[in-house]
């Protein structure tokens, strides 16, 4: 929600630029008719100091138009940047969907290991994304040899495995942050103030940070 909004006032930005600039032209159409050179030099007999103050008002005005067009061309640059970004954001949306169809295979995964094995893979991949590790702990090495062996019917690897749940996840945190945090990095977010209407849920928020932890 943040990065749409983000989106529209980068948007009206360059609305608002743009209309700035298309207000600073402010050419007056007596003026330029009555010192337009092109249309009129051959018609009209001029001294010297006329010439050149003439040459100097159509230096003006063409180093105006100049700098008018590099301006709209900077605004129509960061217009496209812009939208480029959002359709990147829209195709990143539609791979996310696919979140479905990886809890309907979690659900088979979870009818062929049984409930106490099934969450407990859940647990070892949550600590080793959430504590930025490696490899899982060993307490979780029969579970994982049970779900090796279970996806091997499918030839789908642990490593696959792992980064369909790390797809999921990351459709799952898609509405609330941009990336999945560590503990450490939920530890400092909780050291800022909450606002008054949540300050009950920081005590508790930060038990369940240090359980995780210690279990």
């Amino acid at each position: 929600m943040d990065l749409v909004t983000s989106y529209y006032s980068d948007l009206d930005t360059y609305k608002n630029k743009n209309e700035s600039f298309l207000n600073s032209i402010t050419f007056n159409k007596k003026e330029l008719t009555e010192k337009n050179m092109i249309n009129e030099i051959n018609k009209t007999n001029f001294i010297n100091d006329e010439l050149l103050e003439a040459n100097g008002e159509l230096n003006t005005r063409s180093k105006l138009v100049l700098q008018i067009t590099e301006q709209q061309n900077e605004i129509a640059n960061n217009t496209f940047t812009l939208t480029e970004n959002i359709l990147s954001k829209l195709k990143r949306k539609e791979i996310l969907s696919f979140r479905d169809k990886i809890s309907a295979f979690n659900i088979k995964i979870r009818i062929k290991l049984g409930f106490v094995d099934y969450y407990r893979i859940v647990d070892a991949f949550n600590m080793k994304i959430y504590n930025n590790k490696d490899d899982f702990g060993k307490e979780y090495d029969e579970c994982l040899s049970k779900l090796k062996k279970i996806l091997s019917e499918v030839k789908i690897s642990l490593e696959e495995f792992e980064l369909l749940f790390r797809l999921k996840k990351e459709s799952n945190l898609e509405f609330h942050q941009d990336k999945i945090k560590t503990l450490d990095e939920v530890k400092k977010d909780l050291e800022t103030d909450f606002p008054d209407d949540l300050k009950e849920f920081k005590n508790p928020l930060k038990k369940l940070i240090n359980s995780l932890e210690s279990w």
